[in-house]
């Protein structure tokens, strides 16, 4: 099977979620609750100066961003998983656009799961 994007995308997106959370957690304690002992131990960007309020505000975004597209992407994967094991034809063909689209965006996997499905219920 051919490694794609869209089979590590869910990865991604959570790695890039956790950076953009550490940052962020870094720069509102530098700039809002100022812990020392968090500061002396090494955990501080106090010395890019004004440029934490840059790391701050790019963090915020990445954080959040990237938290709701892991969230998407889990909360298609649930909906698919739902409909694919469906134990009712009627519902599985009353889908079927959706789980195609679903599938379109989780990647070939998701795909090849698919086609077993209809051929199971002999749908085209």
């Amino acid at each position: 099977m051919q490694d794609t994007w869209k089979n590590y995308q869910f990865y991604f997106y959570v790695v890039l979620f956790a950076i953009g959370a550490v940052f962020l957690l870094i720069t509102v304690n530098d700039l809002v609750t100022r812990n020392d002992a968090i500061i002396k131990s090494g955990l501080s960007l106090l010395s890019t100066g004004d440029w934490e309020y840059w790391i701050f505000a790019v963090s915020l975004v990445v954080a959040f961003t990237f938290f709701y597209l892991s969230l998407k992407i889990a909360t298609q994967t649930k909906r698919f998983e739902d409909l694919i094991s469906s134990d009712s034809k009627y519902t599985f063909v009353k889908n079927i656009k959706e789980l195609q689209k679903l599938a379109r965006d989780l990647g070939p996997r998701y795909g090849q799961q698919l086609n077993q499905a209809m051929e199971k219920w002999k749908v085209r």
